[in-house]
């Protein structure tokens, strides 16, 4: 009996949360899965202020945003990641310029993770992360390698003086929220250095 029990738990929660995998929540389903947190609006339950965006030569470029994770006290829900391949061509290109900045406005569940993905030979690969650990900014030159043989640079003054010249698919991973309720989304720009 309590097999079949646990079969028919597993259906329903597969029936209500595989629709979840690879969609935009907010945009497909209209309700991600963030709850009771004062910084967000009751009937969506989104953060009222959140925002990622570049500013680059006087102009202010804003993100093609991705859901791909969220969770509160009682459930966690997946979805999938998206690879700049999947997003190139809903991006337009911009160029590098020497005020580029990166802003993040509203409630972060932890520090923001910047991956650079570099046109190379027509495919896009990962070429810089740049992660916040500790309060101590932390800058990888990944080589195409996977991550526990990446290169930690130090003493550089900025990690965009790394970019060398090319075109890029900038991937900003914010965790949106607090302790008890949050979610993940990839924030996707590209531009040419």
């Amino acid at each position: 009996m309590k097999t079949a029990i646990k079969f028919i738990i597993l259906v329903i929660t597969m029936a209500l949360f595989v629709p979840l995998v690879g969609c935009n929540v907010e945009e497909e389903i209209g309700i991600p899965p963030i709850v009771n947190d004062d910084l967000y609006d009751n009937n969506t339950q989104i953060a009222s202020v959140r925002s990622v965006k570049v500013i680059s030569g006087r102009n202010e470029h804003t993100a093609l945003e991705h859901w791909h994770h969220g969770f509160n006290t009682e459930f966690s829900f997946s979805g999938m990641s998206k690879s700049p391949e999947m997003v190139a061509d809903q991006l337009s290109s911009f160029m590098f310029d020497d005020d580029f900045q990166i802003i993040i406005e509203g409630q972060l569940n932890g520090e923001p993770t910047y991956y650079f993905h570099k046109l190379i030979d027509g495919e896009w690969s990962k070429v810089l992360v740049v992660s916040n650990r500790e309060r101590r900014e932390r800058i990888f030159l990944t080589h195409g390698r996977p991550r526990g043989e990446w290169e930690e640079v130090r003493q550089v003054e900025s990690f965009l003086d790394i970019l060398k010249p090319g075109e890029y698919i900038l991937e900003v991973g914010v965790w949106w929220g607090t302790r008890n309720a949050g979610s993940a989304y990839q924030n996707f720009f590209r531009f040419i250095k």
